[in-house]
């Protein structure tokens, strides 16, 4: 499936700007975009997250010597 430069912005646009952050990263929404776009293959984009060495986006409650370390074995890995 082939978006123009447009379509692609506009789809951005609502996803980023229009839906709070918790439903845009939820599943039940992002799931059926990611089939519609990859088709079969749409599970290596969907789980990338879990996937990145143990290095998941971090929480305010997350120490800051975690937060250190996944940026130390993030670099080692550029």
């Amino acid at each position: 499936m082939l978006l123009t430069c447009e379509q692609a912005l506009r789809v951005r646009n609502v996803l980023d700007d229009w839906l709070p952050a918790r439903i845009r990263d939820s599943k039940v929404v992002m799931y059926p975009l990611l089939r519609l776009v990859f088709g079969r293959r749409f599970r290596v984009f969907a789980d990338f997250k879990q996937r990145d060495s143990g290095c998941q986006q971090t929480s305010s409650r997350t120490s800051m010597a975690r937060q250190r370390a996944c940026r130390r074995s993030r670099a080692a890995r550029t």
